[in-house]
């Protein structure tokens, strides 16, 4: 038997937000609010006693992946992340567990404890936008030589580490060189992936690197929300310890303009599972990004 029910829903994958604090300030994270940070965010992150009462062990035998990303921080931010990790392969030793960093923070030595932590299967996804003179132009106040170095000490302890890289305007000429430097560092995949964040930040001084699927998705979409959370079975923990049915549902209380007509921290939401397609909330945040199939678009809009 694999996952738990979840308010009528069967779930064996889990997305955790294990912290809401971030080094960077990209300029399009729901973190920002234009050049300063959003008024509304809470940061904080999940101890390892938290995460225990969250998701008890017999939950932790029951999933088949659970993977660290979150909608407004980086899991390494968080200081109790590797307890946590090996509180999970302790009672799961085939659990796959995955994690997204912007890799600029920590030492070297952290990143091969990190792997040693995992133990089992994993994946470690460094987002990267581009190369040394153009990645800070939108994961601003990171260090190119930290990633670098963090990166290949990650490699070299045995991870399996990709890459994904966010195409811009300003950056779409060096996605070639940064695939070959991915392969030379020993990285297994490197994945480019559009961006359409300009839908929801409007940021002029950052344009999309493919204009046309840009434009394409700027209507806003009637076409039925294909549900990526019950597509993968997957439910979302926040840095809180508050469960929600997916992490856009996740965002809402936290945004600079949050919805005044729904109280996220009423667990009466809740009820609303399993994601039905009329569920109001979910998608009109969906379709407000155009999105047609959400299995999709969540790979391409982090």
């Amino acid at each position: 038997m694999t996952g738990f029910e979840f308010y009528g829903r069967t779930v064996d994958t889990l997305h955790v937000e294990v912290s809401s604090q971030c080094n960077l300030q990209c300029p399009m994270c729901p973190r920002m609010d234009g050049d300063r940070p959003n008024p509304n965010l809470e940061e904080g992150q999940l101890s390892l006693e938290q995460f225990q009462d969250a998701v008890p062990p017999d939950y932790v035998a029951l999933l088949k992946h659970l993977y660290f990303c979150g909608n407004y921080g980086d899991p390494a931010m968080a200081r109790d992340l590797l307890p946590i990790i090996r509180y999970l392969r302790l009672h799961n030793p085939n659990l796959l567990i995955g994690m997204h960093s912007n890799g600029s923070l920590r030492s070297p030595k952290w990143w091969r404890e990190l792997i040693q932590a995992f133990g089992g299967p994993h994946y470690l996804i460094f987002s990267v936008d581009g190369l040394e003179d153009t990645n800070e132009l939108y994961r601003v106040r990171s260090t190119w030589p930290k990633i670098m170095e963090n990166a290949q000490a990650a490699i070299d302890a045995g991870g399996n580490c990709h890459w994904h890289y966010l195409i811009f305007e300003h950056n779409k000429h060096q996605v070639d060189d940064a695939e070959v430097l991915a392969k030379q560092m020993g990285f297994n995949e490197f994945q480019r992936k559009q961006t359409l964040r300009q839908l929801v930040f409007k940021r002029p001084t950052l344009k999309p690197g493919d204009m046309s699927r840009y434009e394409a998705n700027t209507a806003k979409s009637t076409d039925p929300v294909i549900c990526q959370a019950q597509r993968e079975r997957s439910a979302y923990l926040s840095a809180k310890g508050q469960f929600y049915p997916c992490c856009y549902l996740g965002d809402q209380a936290m945004m600079v303009k949050p919805r005044t007509d729904v109280d996220y921290n009423d667990n009466r939401l809740m009820n609303r599972m399993p994601l039905k397609p009329d569920c109001d909330v979910c998608t009109d945040k969906c379709r407000s990004i155009g999105g047609r199939n959400v299995t999709e678009r969540q790979y391409i809009t982090e």
